[in-house]
């Protein structure tokens, strides 16, 4: 785990602006490409921060999209949009740039690092997703398939065991198993993660189906992977999210709102993505919901003490959702409440928005788009700028929002102050 080991002080970096293009699922407009949106919505990320594309000297994305082989078969400017490509086409100055190979969380994390440390003054970070599992996708006609599996894969992939379901239906499975959980206590959970997406003018829901999801429906709803259906899954989409950060003082000058970066822990993570305590050999070493429980100690130690908080003084919490199980999993690992626990806790009316701790109040990946963990930044930051519109949390002083799984670790509080 790759964190601070001395008290955070005093704010270094804020986000000052915060900017989304059209969520969809739909093919691009004729004539246009990805690349397209992405510097239409970092220019405005960087309107909305009071600042002009001059201003702007450190950028820093995952810039390759989804997708297995997508580093392969990706095309500039039409599947992703590199460093390169968007300075270029922003006319930016660059001093400092990283492209970074995990979720955006560790884009904003290094951001932040960048300016305190002085190698940047304001940062552009984005995220671009053409999800290759979408149909119509330009660049490649889709996902890429593989003509032969090695290794692990070769008894999974022929049986269409691969993804996330791979890991993450056995979690669900094991969790309900071992603590008394079931479908009916998800279903809870997503339908009020569905009635907040409908608050959510940028939502894929909101936009193309604001019609609230039932009890009935997601208990109903078409089997993946057992006990996973349709509405455990995220949702793939195309869309763009950007956000410039610039030093604390700066910040300061901003019209509306900034989010301050108050804390953050990140795991490091090791060769091809594999999580450096657990694994070895790219294999496994610990079933998936015990891996996920190990970090617990750790990533709490690391987090809490450093920033001086602790889970209580939340304004509101928005994390991972990929997969449903994965949201009480990091309640759990975040100290909300105990292991074991969080599917009695997401019952209660305190995670609504009104509520002592609203949870994932944007839709998240459920509901508002995958999109790489970018919502969940996204909406932290938007609810200390005071920018959340009508799911907007009342004295939102304290937002954190973690990606990923507990075990691969990036999270971030924000403040509403620079304290």
């Amino acid at each position: 785990m790759a964190v601070a080991t001395r008290p955070f002080g005093k704010a270094k970096s804020a986000v000052m602006g915060v900017a989304y293009s059209r969520i969809t699922r739909d093919p691009l407009p004729e004539g246009t490409i990805l690349g397209d949106e992405v510097v239409d919505t970092c220019k405005r990320a960087i309107a909305d921060a009071g600042l002009t594309p001059a201003d702007i000297d450190g950028i820093t994305s995952f810039a390759i999209n989804m997708g297995p082989d997508d580093a392969n078969t990706a095309t500039d400017g039409i599947t992703r949009a590199s460093l390169p490509y968007v300075w270029r086409r922003l006319g930016l100055d660059v001093r400092w740039g990283e492209d970074n190979n995990k979720f955006v969380g560790s884009s904003l994390i290094e951001a932040n690092n960048a300016i305190a440390a002085g190698a940047a003054r304001f940062v552009l970070v984005w995220k671009a997703v053409d999800d290759p599992r979408l149909p119509g996708r330009r660049g490649n006609g889709g996902p890429p398939q593989r003509p032969r599996a090695g290794g692990d894969g070769q008894f999974m992939a022929p049986y269409g065991a691969g993804g996330g379901y791979l890991m993450h239906a056995p979690t669900a499975q094991r969790y309900y198993e071992l603590y008394g959980a079931t479908r009916e206590h998800m279903a809870k959970h997503v339908v009020r993660n569905r009635k907040h997406a409908l608050m959510n003018e940028k939502s894929y829901w909101s936009i193309n189906k604001p019609e609230q999801l039932t009890v009935d429906d997601y208990m109903n709803a078409r089997p993946i992977a057992d006990p996973l259906c349709l509405y455990d899954c995220d949702l793939p989409v195309r869309g763009v999210i950007a956000y410039v950060l610039g030093p604390a003082e700066a910040a300061q000058d901003v019209d509306h709102g900034v989010a301050y970066v108050k804390a953050f822990a990140q795991e490091w993570i090791g060769p091809r993505g594999l999580n450096a305590f657990h694994h070895a050999g790219g294999r496994m070493l610990k079933p998936p919901l015990e891996d996920n429980h190990d970090v617990i100690p750790l990533l709490q130690r690391h987090l809490w003490e450093p920033s001086g908080l602790t889970p209580s003084d939340l304004s509101t919490l928005t994390v991972y959702d990929g997969f449903s199980i994965l949201t009480w999993l990091w309640l759990e690992a975040l100290g909300v409440c105990g292991v074991g626990e969080a599917f009695e806790y997401v019952q209660g009316d305190h995670n609504e928005i009104g509520g002592s701790m609203p949870l994932n109040t944007s839709g998240g990946h459920l509901a508002e788009g995958a999109m790489g963990g970018a919502p969940h930044y996204a909406e932290a930051a938007l609810q200390c700028m005071g920018g959340a519109g009508v799911r907007q949390v009342k004295d939102c002083h304290y937002a954190l929002a973690a990606t990923d799984r507990p075990c691969r670790a990036q999270v971030i509080i924000f403040s509403s102050q620079p304290d």
